[in-house]
C-alpha cells in the first residue's frame, strides 16, 4: 500500500463512509466506493506519483529526460544544432548547450560541434577584402564596398579547412551548415569550405542535368537558386546570387 491508496478515502469525510456501507461491505468492512477509489490510489502510486518524484530527472536533465523531450528542450532554450538525428549526440549537444552559447561565435564554438561530428581538426582562416581605390576588385563588382551599396561593407570572410577521415554525407553536411549558422558572427561571412584540403562546396549545392533539365539539392546556408537560361547557362539568382561564380559550368563561392 502507498501513501495515495491508504489515505485517499479519508478524504471524503464521514458521510460518505456511512452512506458507503449501507450498501455491499467485503470482509473487512469497506464498500463498493472506498474499495473503488483504492484502486485509483493504488494507480497513482504506482503510476503517477513515480513519474512526479522524478519530474525533473524526466524533463530537464539531458542524460536521463525522455527521448520525446529532447526536441521541445532544445527549441524552448533556442538551441538550432541538431548535428544529427542519432539521440546520443542531441543529448549531448543539449547538456552542454549553455557553455556553447558562452563560445558562440568564436574558433572553439566551431571546433567543439564540429569534433563531436566527428572531424580530425578544425581550423579557420580569416581574410579581409580591401575596399581602397587600389582594391583588386572593379567598381562594378557586385560586392565592390568602396560606398555604401555593398554587400555586407564590414564583413571579413573566412575560410573552414576541416580534416577527418569519414564520409561527407548529406547528414554530416546539414549538420556543418547547422554549425555554420549558429556561430557564424553577423560581419563575417564563409568563403571557402575544405575537407582535406578539397572544396566541400560540391557536397552543399549538388547538380545533376538530365536531359537539359537542371536538378540540384542546396544544403548551404544561403538564399540562392539556380536555373539554366535561354543560351543554355547556368546562372545563379536570389539575394545571395553574388557571393556564387560560375566558370566553365563549376560552381565557385566568391570571397565577401
Amino acid at each position: 500500500m502507498g501513501y495515495w491508496s491508504e489515505n485517499i478515502w479519508s478524504w471524503f469525510g464521514t458521510a460518505y463512509d456511512i452512506l458507503d456501507k449501507q450498501g455491499e461491505v467485503d470482509e473487512n468492512g469497506k464498500g463498493e466506493f472506498e474499495r473503488y477509489n483504492e484502486i485509483v490510489g493504488e494507480d497513482i502510486d504506482e503510476n503517477i506519483e513515480p513519474l512526479l518524484d522524478s519530474l525533473i530527472e524526466n524533463t530537464m536533465l539531458a542524460d536521463t529526460m525522455y527521448d520525446r523531450f529532447v526536441a521541445l528542450f532544445k527549441t524552448t532554450i533556442g538551441m538550432t544544432m541538431r548535428l544529427t538525428n542519432g539521440i546520443d549526440l542531441r543529448r549531448k549537444v543539449l547538456k552542454i548547450a549553455f557553455q556553447l552559447y558562452k563560445i558562440r561565435g568564436t574558433k572553439l564554438g566551431y571546433e567543439v560541434p564540429l569534433r563531436m561530428l566527428g572531424f580530425e581538426s578544425v581550423d579557420i582562416v580569416e581574410s579581409w577584402v580591401i575596399s581602397s581605390l587600389d582594391s583588386p576588385l572593379t567598381l562594378d563588382d557586385p560586392i565592390r564596398r568602396l560606398d555604401s551599396g555593398g554587400r555586407c561593407q564590414s564583413c571579413s570572410g573566412y575560410e573552414l579547412r576541416l580534416t577527418g577521415s569519414m564520409e561527407l554525407t548529406a547528414e554530416i553536411m546539414r549538420a556543418v551548415g547547422e554549425v555554420i549558422e549558429f556561430n557564424e558572427p553577423i560581419n563575417a561571412r564563409l568563403t571557402a569550405l575544405l575537407y582535406n584540403k578539397e572544396d566541400a562546396l560540391s557536397s552543399l549545392i549538388r547538380f545533376r542535368i538530365f536531359e537539359t533539365n537542371l536538378y540540384y539539392e542546396n544544403l548551404s546556408l544561403y538564399d540562392v537558386e539556380f536555373v539554366i537560361n535561354n543560351e543554355g547557362e547556368l546562372i545563379a539568382q536570389g539575394a545571395d546570387a553574388n557571393r556564387f561564380e560560375i566558370r566553365n559550368g563549376e560552381l565557385f563561392l566568391r570571397t565577401v
